[in-house]
């Protein structure tokens, strides 16, 4: 019984045991898993800010559904986009759209 109990104090913490899954360290999995999602994040800020430097046709009724989604990303409102595009909100349909219209689509 001592001598289970020496070794039981000299067992390590969980945090330095490592466990394989599939040949990838779990811990290291993770680390993997931040880093991509890191690196996608600061491709979609580049790609946003290469399209606000695209400049907006004078004329609302001419911007496509991708001018209109740029458009909401100036306004820090880009959790919209998808349902603007779903959509097909292009200038004309936004230029038509009204506050009712506007509750229904978005919600």
């Amino acid at each position: 019984a001592a001598a289970a109990a020496a070794q039981a104090a000299n067992i390590p913490g969980l945090s330095h045991i490592k466990t394989k899954l599939g040949g990838v360290e779990l811990p290291d999995q993770a680390i993997v898993k931040q880093r991509e999602k890191e690196i996608q994040k600061i491709k979609a800020i580049e790609e946003a800010q290469k399209l606000l430097k695209k400049p907006f046709p004078n004329d609302i009724r001419k911007w496509s559904v991708e001018d209109v989604g740029r458009w909401l990303d100036t306004l820090s409102l880009s959790q919209y986009k998808k349902a603007f595009s779903e959509a097909s909100v292009d200038g004309d349909f936004l230029m038509e759209l009204r506050p009712e219209d506007m509750r229904d689509i978005l919600g």
